[in-house]
């Protein structure tokens, strides 16, 4: 069994270290809203995710929702699906990923030997 499907995995960013249930309930409120919508995001500086870290205005009629597991045919993920109007999924090649992944890191003040990331990298490339 692929470390990302054990509970146990200590990798960051596996795919059962997401608060999916989270993400469902602000999908919800945000289609239901009656009222502004604070939802999470992600600080990659502080390296944390900040609730309420943006406001979803009544008036926005677009929201863009990322990540590398929304897609994801296996439950918790496959139950969000119908809570997107639009999907698109970006395949890129292995080396371009792994090139811009590299870069980030630099963006970030760090070294370009952040190799214990690798593991993420490749999952993430290889799940969908």
């Amino acid at each position: 069994m692929p470390c990302w499907a054990n509970s146990n995995c200590r990798l960051k960013g596996a795919p059962h270290t997401f608060d999916v249930e989270g993400l469902r309930c602000d999908l919800e409120r945000i289609r239901q809203a009656r009222h502004p919508v604070a939802v999470p995001v992600f600080d990659r500086p502080l390296d944390l995710a900040r609730a309420g870290g943006r406001l979803i205005a009544l008036e926005q009629r677009i929201v863009i929702v990322e990540g590398n597991y929304l897609l994801l045919d296996r439950s918790p993920w496959r139950e969000l699906r119908p809570l997107f109007d639009w999907t698109l999924f970006l395949e890129v090649d292995d080396a371009v990923l792994v090139e811009r992944l590299i870069d980030r890191w630099l963006e970030m003040g760090q070294d370009r030997a952040g190799r214990w990331r690798a593991p993420i990298t490749k999952i993430c490339s290889t799940l969908n």
